[in-house]
């Protein structure tokens, strides 16, 4: 019974190996993961005022409107090469905003498609929780409403109202997809051989039961 299932156990192990064998995930980071260069957690508060010490300290910032004091709408770009793929799986955006949501609801676009609402991080004005600013992430899945994944996407912030100020730590594009498809990869000579011991296990019980 032991050397059954070990023999299934890597049997299936190694088919399933050679099903995701042409399995690739890109991920394409603007600005950085480090909580606007403070530390800040998703669903940290503090009250408006005064604002935290947020600048941009390190080489992941440079260039990009992240761990800045922003106003308005703003803009940014995610560039990837996705020429490899033949199917996509899976997509999805992170975004790590803080202090946005002045009075009225901010939403998120990519090439001009609306993917969503952020999180609502400035109460400055709900009756709930007056005074107080909130960092959040939101992550919105881009496969179901077949968004332009094309190599190059525009993100888009559209705030309700531009006099008062917010920030962006990072966004993060995942995306993942096969090469060639699964209808016939190629397994690697090391699996071939796991994939053979296998078989050879549960051959050799068969042939001590039918001793028997």
């Amino acid at each position: 019974m032991r050397r059954v299932l070990t023999g299934l156990i890597t049997t299936l192990f190694l088919l399933g190996a050679v099903g995701i064998a042409n399995a690739i995930t890109i991920t394409d980071l603007y600005g950085d993961k480090d909580g606007f260069g403070l530390g800040i957690t998703n669903g940290y508060t503090q009250p408006t005022w005064p604002a935290p010490n947020i600048v941009q300290d390190d080489a992941a910032d440079t260039g990009t409107i992240t761990d800045m004091k922003l106003w308005s709408d703003q803009t940014w770009s995610h560039t990837y090469d996705i020429s490899e793929f033949t199917t996509i799986a899976s997509a999805s955006l992170e975004i790590m905003t803080y202090a946005q949501g002045y009075k009225g609801t901010t939403n998120l676009y990519l090439d001009d498609q609306l993917v969503g609402s952020l999180t609502d991080g400035d109460n400055t004005w709900e009756d709930s929780s007056p005074n107080e600013n909130q960092a959040w992430i939101d992550i919105f899945d881009l496969l179901p409403s077949s968004y332009s994944l094309d190599g190059a996407s525009t993100l888009r912030i559209d705030v309700t109202r531009s006099d008062d100020w917010w920030y962006l730590d990072y966004s993060e594009l995942t995306i993942t997809g096969e090469k060639g498809g699964r209808a016939a990869p190629v397994p690697e000579p090391s699996t071939m051989v796991l994939l053979g011991c296998g078989l050879m296990g549960l051959g050799g019980l068969g042939r001590k039961k039918f001793k028997k």
